[in-house]
């Protein structure tokens, strides 16, 4: 009698040891469940995920199987390209007769207006434009709000880019955007702006398919248009577009660039890309995607503004 009542008692001590809530678990076979588990309610933190309030409220049983691992989160997101942003692809073009990489970057549609130059001014990230010649826009502000800005430097440009977490484009990434990967001779396509130029011993050129495709003061050859004879709102001229969108890549005003290059005197002068308004019918038309001028950084010329990329 003594050694049967031993006997239960033992198998009673191993029971509960088995489907103690150490063990529980396990869900070993022949357990009380009442005994085996004690009842949690979510932590309030993670209501709703009751998978993951479990995992953070007690750690996994030893000998469980880890879980399947969660996705890893990049630690920076992508820059996505703004509403006010053109996304190039990465390309190559070819710049003073030599092959350039170029990395994908995002563009401005436009060049950078009157309007969004003075804010940065009132906010004192930027410094006021020029105002010497009749023509610059900052010193009617009122009034040339959606013109381009123009009498800035180079500096001026950079400043107002830097305010907005973004740069002067390259003139590599400028003419990828301006010309694409197909190489475009002009933003729109194929099609000049004048023939005045391509025939100097044409007394009487016809105008030129693209004339009215750009800001700028006419070859001569139409004289039934009024062309503008200083800036233009930007994007006024949608037919003068780049595929993608992009305005104003050719006329109303110089674009500075952040490349540079000796002048004659080995004085280190700034690219500028697109031409401008102030077209001299004697000169060549320098709007086409290659095509582009020097001038001193610390100019601020009417025909002169900017646009920023990242």
């Amino acid at each position: 009698m003594d050694m049967a009542h031993s006997l239960k008692r033992l198998v009673s001590l191993w029971s509960s040891t088995l489907c103690s809530p150490v063990l529980a678990g396990l869900a070993l076979t022949g357990c009380n469940a009442d005994a085996a588990a004690t009842p949690r309610s979510e932590p309030k933190a993670l209501a709703g995920h009751a998978d993951e309030a479990r995992s953070a409220a007690s750690p996994a049983p030893k000998g469980a199987l880890p879980g399947p691992l969660a996705p890893a989160k990049p630690a920076v997101a992508p820059v996505a390209p703004s509403s006010d942003t053109v996304a190039i692809a990465a390309g190559a073009v070819e710049v003073d007769g030599k092959r350039v990489n170029v990395a994908a970057f995002a563009i401005d549609k436009t060049e950078v207006t009157t309007a969004r130059y003075v804010a940065c001014v009132s906010a004192k990230a930027c410094t006021p434009a020029g105002s010497d010649a009749p023509q610059c826009n900052g010193s009617r502000a009122e009034r040339r709000a959606n013109h381009p800005i123009n009498c800035v430097s180079i500096d001026q440009a950079k400043a107002f880019c830097a305010s907005r977490g973004m740069r002067l484009p390259t003139e590599a990434e400028w003419q990828l955007a301006a010309g694409g990967p197909e190489g475009r001779a002009f933003p729109w396509g194929s099609d000049v702006a004048s023939n005045a130029w391509l025939n100097p011993d044409d007394e009487n050129p016809k105008p030129g398919p693209a004339r009215y495709k750009l800001c700028w003061t006419g070859d001569g050859t139409d004289q039934k248009h009024k062309y503008p004879t200083e800036t233009c709102p930007v994007g006024s001229f949608p037919e003068g577009n780049t595929p993608s969108g992009i305005s104003d890549l050719a006329g109303n005003v110089w674009e500075w660039t952040s490349s540079d290059k000796k002048g004659p005197d080995g004085t280190a002068m700034r690219r500028l890309k697109g031409g401008s308004w102030n077209y001299d019918p004697m000169g060549a038309l320098t709007v086409g995607v290659k095509d582009s001028t020097l001038r001193s950084g610390s100019e601020q010329e009417p025909d002169v503004g900017f646009r920023c990329a990242k």
